[in-house]
């Protein structure tokens, strides 16, 4: 992945942070999803908190990504 360097860096920042989100959402399309990885990876994350969905895709609407988000913010309570 171009740029690889840089997410792992933001990864690495993100978890000294104790940044631990309960989802990391990604649009489908392969270079997404590498970067997506490379972050799950480096936050120490299990497979399962990285989920592909279309509402990222283009001309998707964003009130449906915004739905989406909170049903799994919802599910962390």
């Amino acid at each position: 992945v171009a740029g690889g360097k840089e997410v792992r860096e933001v990864a690495k920042a993100m978890k000294r942070l104790g940044i631990k989100p309960t989802v990391i959402l990604s649009s489908p399309y392969v270079r997404a999803m590498e970067t997506a990885e490379i972050v799950r990876q480096g936050l120490g994350l299990k497979k399962e908190y990285l989920l592909e969905t279309d509402f990222l895709r283009p001309g998707s609407e964003h009130s449906d990504l915004v739905r989406e988000l909170r049903a799994y913010s919802s599910e962390e309570k």
